[in-house]
């Protein structure tokens, strides 16, 4: 009975290191798209930025150059 139980609580160690170790692959993948996510929609608001300004100052030397 001894060992049978050994056996068990072994199963029941193994079980839930493989649980845990599932949980923290699943967290690391999710974190990563996050943070890729993250990182092009920040390049994206940026170019973005970027275009309106360029944007804005053509306007603002059309403008001033027809005065």
């Amino acid at each position: 009975r001894a060992s049978i139980r050994s056996l068990e609580h072994l199963r029941d160690r193994i079980i839930n290191a493989l649980h845990t170790c599932n949980r923290s692959k699943i967290r690391l993948l999710t974190m990563t798209l996050v943070q890729a996510l993250t990182k092009r929609r920040q390049t994206f608001h940026s170019m973005n930025h970027q275009t309106q300004t360029l944007i804005d100052d053509s306007l603002t030397n059309s403008v001033t150059t027809t005065d």
